[in-house]
């Protein structure tokens, strides 16, 4: 194949080329003689190719290389000093290599060069006679950058380069804002593109004049794990990003609701509800501008024919956060708290829940308490019917406590009783209580205290506070199974409360004192406070005592000469959780 064959084969590629694409127009002569070009590709901004629409030519130069085998992505190519010397001098032409095995066996190759090519290759130029400088080409490939995206990109990059002053980009503080442009095609990923691909870099500097660096750069813009801005249209999120490769494919993680692969967009929940429904809100941006802004960059996505599918299902999720939302708020569940590991069945359960607040479905055995968990949380809450409409409410609500009313028979010492009005909690089932994910100490505290602060005989308060007993040694109870610490600290606030009440009263100490004993060891002074304990009081006091002060042969005596039952008794309490193996 002769070198007329092979410039012939390469014209007729290229022109090829430009007829796939409704924008361009090819005006390249055959066995064209004129120096250092070969003709222009026309782009257009509509395909009617009017004068009035033209966006501007490219000056071309094109060349056919006959091979036994296509390069793989790129190859070097030599090109003559006075051809460069002349596209510097013109700011810039489209070199063009069609690699050829055949007539109809044909890859095309390009390199850009612009302003700030030329000044790199010139800068890299090591001898005076050298005649010859190669550049390396890049394959054609449409399904990332067609030549229609290249001639429009070559324009607008000679535009914003022509006549200026370049800067280096080590005299810069990369903290500052910068700005590119890339035209890539739809199946394309183009925050890969990015970390694949050396882009043209412009600096925003004084008066918003963007100054390009000297060399094309790649933009990693998510090279590890951080913190970004995220805008699409008006919207603004601010996300951890991070990503990886599968099976060879770029995977980015933006939070933890979105993933971006190589033209496709998915919505996986993962998060709180209330991110969940931010990020809904922001891919319904981006969706509508087909632009998201990374920081300072900003980009283009064409998410092609399944878009307004995608976007029906994130109408659909939108509409089923927004009633998962509904129904948290009336009962006062934090949304925050929700979304990992929510499933199905979790709202379900919640859309019950909204049925009985708005009254189209009964919850039978009202008054009475209800746990549910949804998302692995437990909670519980109180359903009421009043004049034929539910009522339910989260136990740890503040409104539970004060509208609540539960009156409650109090059995004094002398065995009178007494119906007054109580704190809820002491009709709430503890084991329930102390499972709670939203445990609220403060509020169950001071809701029991204001019940016992306000009964005015002392009597009913001696029996409301020995009520509290039960509530203390289930805490214990709970907390040396669990090792939830707040469980440890409700049942120390509990006793604390207790002994300030009762300063006399030898199980109120205990209590108090094998809270603190489950912490650290006691003080001296702690330490002479139990041995002031009467040991009248009989076996099971002595037992405390040596378990408290760690008199661990007394242990054994004083268990020992405990009855079967007693024994038996004794295993059911936190006290016997102090005793060693």
């Amino acid at each position: 194949m002769n070198s007329n064959d092979t410039e012939e084969i390469g014209v007729d590629a290229v022109r090829k080329e430009v007829r796939n694409s409704p924008l361009l127009q090819s005006y390249i002569a055959d066995k064209d003689k004129e120096p250092s070009w070969d003709g222009h590709i026309y782009c257009y901004m509509d395909s009617a190719k009017k004068k009035s629409s033209l966006l501007g030519r490219v000056p071309v130069q094109v060349k056919g290389k006959g091979v036994k085998n296509f390069s793989d992505k790129s190859f070097k190519y030599p090109i003559e000093l006075s051809d460069l010397a002349n596209y510097q001098s013109e700011d810039g032409c489209l070199y063009i290599v069609v690699q050829i095995i055949s007539n109809d066996e044909v890859q095309i190759f390009y390199k850009e060069l612009l302003p700030v090519d030329m000044k790199v290759i010139f800068k890299a130029l090591k001898k005076e006679e050298q005649k010859k400088y190669s550049i390396e080409m890049v394959a054609l490939n449409s399904e990332i950058r067609s030549l229609q995206s290249v001639c429009s990109d070559f324009l607008k990059h000679r535009d914003l380069q022509k006549g200026k002053n370049f800067i280096d980009i080590e005299t810069v503080d990369t903290s500052s804002t910068f700005m590119t442009t890339v035209s890539i095609e739809s199946k394309q990923d183009p925050l890969r593109y990015f970390s694949e691909n050396e882009v043209y870099l412009y600096y925003k500097g004084d008066k918003n004049q963007f100054i390009p660096l000297e060399e094309k750069v790649r933009v990693n813009m998510f090279e590890d794990i951080q913190m970004k801005s995220f805008q699409a249209d008006s919207l603004l999120i601010k996300r951890q990003v991070s990503r990886s490769i599968n099976n060879g494919e770029v995977v980015w993680y933006v939070g933890e609701n979105i993933k971006i692969v190589p033209s496709k967009i998915i919505f996986n929940p993962n998060s709180n509800i209330s991110k969940q429904k931010e990020d809904v809100k922001f891919l319904l941006k981006l969706m509508s501008s087909r632009r998201i802004k990374v920081d300072e960059f900003d980009i283009e996505f064409n998410l092609g024919e399944d878009s307004q599918n995608f976007v029906n299902k994130l109408i659909d999720i939108e509409k089923y956060l927004e009633k998962i939302t509904a129904t948290l708020t009336r009962l006062e569940i934090n949304t925050e708290e929700f979304g990992e590991n929510f499933q199905y069945d979790d709202y379900l359960k919640l859309e019950r829940l909204g049925k009985t607040l708005n009254g189209q479905e009964l919850i039978a055995q009202t008054p009475q308490f209800m746990n549910l968990t949804i998302s692995e949380k437990y909670y519980l809450f109180f359903v009421s019917e009043k004049n034929g409409e539910n009522e339910i409410f989260n136990v740890m609500s503040p409104d539970f406590f004060k509208k609540i009313r539960i009156y409650g028979t109090i059995i004094t010492p002398d065995k009178n009783t007494d119906i007054n009005i109580i704190s809820p909690f002491f009709a709430t089932p503890l084991e329930d209580l102390l499972k709670i994910s939203n445990f609220d100490i403060d509020l169950i505290i001071n809701s029991i205290k204001d019940t016992i602060n306000i009964l005015e005989q002392k009597d009913q308060r001696v029996s409301m506070l020995s009520s509290l007993n039960k509530m203390i040694l289930t805490s214990l109870l709970t907390y040396d199974r669990t090792k939830n610490k707040w469980q440890l600290d409700f049942a120390q606030l509990l006793a604390a409360f207790c002994l300030e009440n009762q300063p006399e009263d030898s199980i109120c100490l205990i209590n108090l004192l094998q809270c603190y004993k489950r912490q650290r060891t006691l003080t001296d002074e702690e330490k002479l406070q139990v041995r002031k304990i009467d040991d009248s009081l009989g076996t099971i006091f002595s037992l405390a005592k040596s378990l408290l002060l760690d008199n661990f042969g007394d242990v054994d005596f004083y268990y020992s000469a405990l009855t079967y039952e007693a024994k038996n008794e004794f295993k059911e309490q936190p006290l016997f959780n102090l005793k060693p193996n």
